[in-house]
């Protein structure tokens, strides 16, 4: 799928994304008004490009319904992590977050060896695994 915007969104939801990646780097925590505008930007895509609908709300519902089954067997997800991976999954599709994860999570677990920490900061390795699909594709 290929997601499409505005320059104007585009450039909003690149902005939302950094900010979320500060402030959990900082705070280890999801800021509610950015997954809020977050949300909003994922609508703004539905309406600009209404053939994106479907994979917007596929990208939700399965990594929503799928971290919340994780963490519900234990896994070591909290409740930010999960509302921002599903909103960010509804802005930009299943497939791209799919793929700016899996970057993500492989550099984060890097990072966590490294430093020997027990967790990572999710949307600051998120955001950065987005970045570097941006600049390889």
């Amino acid at each position: 799928m290929k997601t499409i915007f505005l320059p104007q969104i585009s450039i909003l939801l690149w902005l939302v994304l950094l900010y979320l990646a500060v402030v959990d780097w900082k705070q280890r925590k999801i800021s509610a008004p950015a997954l809020a505008i977050l949300g909003w930007i994922s609508v703004l895509g539905c309406i600009t490009d209404p053939t994106s609908a479907p994979f917007r709300i596929v990208g939700f519902l399965i990594t929503f319904l799928t971290l919340l089954f994780l963490a519900l067997l234990g896994a070591p997800l909290k409740g930010g992590d999960i509302k921002y991976l599903a909103i960010t999954g509804a802005a930009l599709g299943i497939d791209i977050l799919m793929i700016s994860l899996f970057i993500g999570a492989a550099l984060g677990m890097i990072w966590a060896k490294l430093k020997k920490q027990k967790s990572i900061p999710l949307a600051s390795f998120t955001g950065i695994g987005y970045f570097l699909f941006l600049i390889l594709r």
